[in-house]
């Protein structure tokens, strides 16, 4: 008994060929469409901040709550400024929360099995392909900056 295998068709010919394809190989992608005044008027820049997927202790919920709602709205007004972009709005978001002790970021860093503050972060930009990230860094107030910054390097 025999079984055929279909080949995978290739990249040129269907942009569903990756996993996550790119939009602009989608035949339903349109600069045209984006630069439509009428589609301008309708978006919404949105920001959306995770807080963190561990348990929260009751007591601490508002804390998080209040914390999360800081960083939106700062990374919101970044992002509405004249000069702001979407990098920026991630950037000022997460080091909201990299400065509340509330998180497990920055200055609310879990300790290591030793007794030492170690982060991590990672910053990407998809327009250009870029990214930046540092691990188990110490003696950084804002981890994402420093991501940030090796990207930009």
């Amino acid at each position: 008994m025999s079984t055929s295998v279909r080949p995978r068709p290739s990249p040129l010919n269907s942009p569903r060929s990756s996993p996550c394809p790119s939009p602009r190989s989608s035949p339903r992608f349109s600069r045209k469409h984006l630069r439509s005044p009428t589609v301008k008027k309708r978006m919404m820049p949105i920001v959306l901040v995770h807080g963190g997927a561990a348990t929260i202790p009751p007591d601490k919920q508002p804390l998080k709550i209040e914390g999360v709602k800081r960083a939106v709205n700062k990374g919101y007004d970044v992002l509405l400024s004249p000069e702001g972009t979407a990098l920026d709005a991630v950037e000022a978001a997460v080091k909201v929360m990299e400065d509340d002790p509330v998180f497990n970021a920055g200055f609310g860093s879990s300790l290591t099995i030793n007794g030492e503050v170690e982060m991590d972060a990672i910053i990407m930009e998809g327009t250009r392909m870029r990214a930046g990230a540092v691990g188990a860094v110490t003696e950084v107030a804002s981890p994402v900056s420093l991501s940030r910054k090796i990207m930009e390097q």
